[in-house]
């Protein structure tokens, strides 16, 4: 897949729209510095865009976490010189991070 430098927020809530995964996963999938795909999990939990779907044990014992798209769809959109995106997140997230809706 070719991509524009900079986009690994978006590479990542593609790679789990249709299933869990885990950062090392996702950093060897999309090839990410593992430090940098922690960095861009981080903010995109802070949107409320990606969420921690569960919490696996290694035989280690040491605990493994599996992350989830929230993102159910985007849109983009081009007007008058000027680019939008629309999109729709499950309610729970938008009441948890009082984004604003349109109904």
């Amino acid at each position: 897949m070719r991509s524009v430098p900079g986009d690994e927020a978006g590479r990542i809530l593609l790679a789990t729209a249709s299933k869990p995964m885990t950062a090392r996963h996702l950093s060897e999938m999309l090839d990410i510095p593992i430090v940098e795909c922690y960095r861009k999990i981080k903010f995109l939990e802070s949107l409320g865009l990606l969420s921690k779907a569960t919490t696996l044990i290694s035989a280690r014992g040491r605990g493994i976490s599996l992350y989830s798209s929230q993102l159910r769809e985007a849109r983009l959109f081009y007007s008058n010189n000027r680019i939008k995106m629309a999109l729709k997140l499950p309610r729970e997230v938008l009441k948890k991070h009082q984004y604003h809706t349109q109904e």
